[in-house]
């Protein structure tokens, strides 16, 4: 009997000794070819423009190609589950938003994936602010303004969002509730046909990325409202905070974060995020593609992104809980 104890425990001695050396050779080895960076939204908008930033420099490192693959639609869903799926080696990540990691779980009554099962997170990217902006021919300048005209007429005022359960779509049900007014909410699969469709007067109102949509702004094409960030712009020091504004619930946690599927070597996990954490850290990097497009660099450890992703899920099941969305 104790014979038989001593060779399984043996057994499992060498079975943990084998993936530890299995792992730490994967680790070395890692890449040997191009890596594939799913990206669940369609090319233009900000996750698409952080990933091809991100892809370049990890390739020259790497000394393989990182290679941006748009798979749009489902709400993030249909990328998000084809990352899933992938064979845990490294060689398929995944940069997304938190609508896909901690928004969809509430919002969707069944998804093809689990956002802390199937994914092992890799780290967080940037956070990215969020700048309400209105059509021109909108008759409101402020918040408050735009709660009196939408009492005023209920259901005819169009909010444009990235899909149900996005950063949009939490933050004007909110403001919903908030305010008692009624808005119809339009889902669009990204930045490009949102800030289009407010461009052309399709929605009468949206909220996007400070960074992307800044232009517009300074352009006329849209009219600046408020911004989700704790102080003014320096670029548009005329556009008040939403706390300033006394709506500081309405801005929900916009992140990008890089994923790998679950399963993927530790070892692999851990280069990824110390490589890419040494890319955020350069001055060069960190102006073009963080603090000039208005984000704020958010780099953590794989660990730490876990418990945050606990914590964000539920800051997210509240929200939503009070804005009333019932998953579709």
């Amino acid at each position: 009997m104790m014979n038989a104890l001593r060779m399984n425990a043996l057994r499992l001695l060498a079975l943990s000794l084998g993936l530890a050396a299995s792992a730490a050779i994967h680790a070395q080895a890692y890449p040997s070819k191009p890596v594939k960076m799913i990206v669940p939204y369609p090319p233009g908008g900000g996750v698409d423009i952080m990933a091809r930033a991100l892809a370049e420099p990890l390739g020259r490192v790497w000394g393989h190609a990182v290679v941006v693959d748009n798979k749009p639609g489902g709400g993030t869903i249909i990328g998000a589950e084809l990352a899933a799926r992938a064979v845990p080696d490294g060689y398929t990540l995944l940069l997304t938003s938190d609508s896909t990691i901690t928004s969809n779980p509430h919002t969707y009554a069944k998804l093809p994936y689990d956002p802390m099962k199937d994914f092992a997170p890799i780290t967080t990217l940037v956070r990215a602010p969020q700048i309400v902006v209105v059509h021109p021919s909108v008759p409101a300048n402020t918040l408050q303004e735009l709660a009196n005209l939408a009492r005023s007429k209920p259901d005819e005022i169009n909010y444009g969002s990235f899909g149900v359960g996005s950063p949009q779509h939490l933050a004007f049900e909110s403001f919903k509730t908030q305010t008692g007014t009624r808005l119809t909410h339009v889902p669009y699969k990204g930045f490009a046909p949102t800030i289009q469709a407010i461009i052309t007067g399709e929605v009468q109102l949206t909220m996007t990325s400070v960074s992307l949509t800044r232009p517009f702004v300074q352009a006329g094409k849209v009219k600046a409202l408020a911004i989700g960030k704790a102080e003014r712009d320096s670029t548009m020091p005329d556009v008040p905070t939403l706390r300033e504004l006394g709506f500081p619930g309405i801005d929900p946690q916009n992140w990008f974060g890089l994923f790998a599927p679950a399963g993927t070597p530790l070892p692999a996990v851990l280069k990824i995020q110390a490589e890419v954490a040494a890319i955020f850290a350069e001055p060069g990097f960190r102006e073009r593609h963080v603090l000039s497009r208005g984000y704020d660099s958010a780099i953590i450890s794989p660990e730490e992104f876990a418990a945050f992703i606990r914590s964000d899920l539920a800051y997210k099941a509240k929200m939503i809980r009070n804005a009333g969305i019932r998953p579709e």
